[in-house]
């Protein structure tokens, strides 16, 4: 394909990317956009017309061996033809209007969906998982705050100055710093380390496992510490 079309580089560009949907009508939504990007590309003026589209397995009593279309309908109608008519008369009535686009919803290409969603994913993942540096979506749980960003919203908490952080009266600044870093923005241990004065990786590391094991135990101390973090995403609900 390269020297038919005098280019190089990967025939695929890009790993296989997936996301994590909240059923409540996330779902719905982003099949409807989905089954009508051919239409706004303009390559056919009807999601049905297009040959590479699952649409045609969603509004009709046909299958193959990769569509599996039960999920989204089910959640129209339990009753099949009625779901059916109910999905296409949801996604045809859209055609030649402007939807909005549900990715821009996805929180750090990872999550699409409510913000109870949101958390309830992020809450479901282990400290293991996120001391792993190795894993591959890691650092997809990474957003657009930056460390400095997360950094600051804990001082001013504190309502203390970037010079104390090193100093005793530091002390419990840096360890909600750590652990908003690692467990909701996805840094790494040196990262964080390195952004909280030269930390080595295994005093970071540490910190955040026990500091953890201590917001796990306390409900107050979790719901404070969510709320400086909700103050700076972009959590989209």
């Amino acid at each position: 394909m390269n020297t038919k079309r005098k280019r190089s580089g990967h025939l695929w560009q890009g790993r296989f990317k997936s996301i994590l949907v909240d059923r409540d009508s996330y779902l719905l939504e982003l099949s409807r956009y989905l089954h009508l990007n051919p239409v706004r590309a303009g390559m056919v003026g009807h999601p049905g017309e297009y040959s590479h589209s699952s649409y045609r397995y969603f509004v009709s009593d046909t299958s193959d061996d990769v569509s599996s279309p039960q999920v989204i309908l089910e959640m129209l109608s339990q009753e099949h033809v009625a779901a059916r008519k109910k999905y296409q008369d949801f996604v045809e009535k859209t055609i030649g209007k402007e939807l909005e686009n549900p990715f821009d919803t996805v929180y750090a290409g990872l999550v699409m969906g409510r913000e109870s969603f949101v958390r309830s994913t992020l809450d479901r993942l282990s400290n293991e998982q996120l001391q792993d540096e190795e894993i591959p979506w890691r650092r997809k749980l990474q957003c657009s705050i930056s460390e400095r960003q997360v950094v600051a919203s804990v001082l001013h908490h504190f309502q203390l100055d970037e010079e104390d952080l090193p100093k005793p009266s530091g002390l419990f600044a840096r360890k909600w710093a750590i652990y908003l870093l690692k467990h909701y923005a996805g840094t790494t241990s040196r990262e964080a380390g390195e952004v909280l004065g030269g930390m080595s990786c295994s005093a970071v590391a540490k910190s955040y496992q026990r500091f953890a094991k201590k917001v796990g135990s306390d409900p107050d101390l979790q719901k404070e510490i969510e709320n400086i973090w909700l103050g700076m995403s972009h959590v989209q609900v």
